[in-house]
């Protein structure tokens, strides 16, 4: 798993904490700006995000053509601000953490670094399922929570690795 945004239970202390980061990102999904004259013009404004200062401008370019879709002359974000904005809102109602307790396979859990994180809650909550089910956990020098976009290759390789060990013969 590569940073998992799962909701801690409330005694764990970071529950308020993750219920207000997923508010957050509704609040500012919603107000996000929603048409474009181009692509060009929504990776300039990704470029300028601290959250993205990690992710080449070729992946920050892909990443805004998959993100929007043509509208006549202009461009429209593919996913409407607010059904984005609702998946934030749903996640912080589903209580995934008791089916946790029940995976009986190998999980790893990819960390990016704390340090510069656009958010830390989510190592912070990674770090909380790997103590708490006793789950593999590594962090992956030089990410964030973007990693699969900061250094795709390698997070692939992690996963085929874990995978390739973890594999059962039929």
């Amino acid at each position: 798993m590569f940073e998992p945004p799962a909701t801690p239970p409330a005694d764990s202390g970071l529950q308020e904490v993750m219920l207000s980061y997923h508010v957050e990102l509704a609040n500012r999904t919603r107000a996000r700006r929603q048409i474009f004259d181009n692509p060009e013009q929504l990776a300039a404004s990704m470029r300028r995000s601290p959250a993205f200062a990690r992710i080449s401008d070729d992946t920050i370019l892909r990443l805004a053509r998959a993100t929007l879709r043509a509208d006549g002359a202009t461009w429209r974000l593919a996913c409407p601000a607010e059904f984005e904005a609702a998946t934030y809102e749903i996640a912080s109602n589903i209580d995934r953490w008791p089916g946790l307790a029940r995976i009986d396979v190998p999980v790893r859990i990819v960390l990016g670094e704390r340090e510069d994180h656009s958010s830390p809650i989510l190592v912070e909550i990674g770090e909380l399922l790997a103590k708490t089910f006793g789950f593999d956990s590594q962090v992956l020098p030089g990410t964030t929570h973007f990693m699969q976009l900061e250094k795709p290759a390698h997070c692939a390789e992690l996963a085929r690795n874990f995978a390739s060990l973890n594999r059962k013969e039929a």
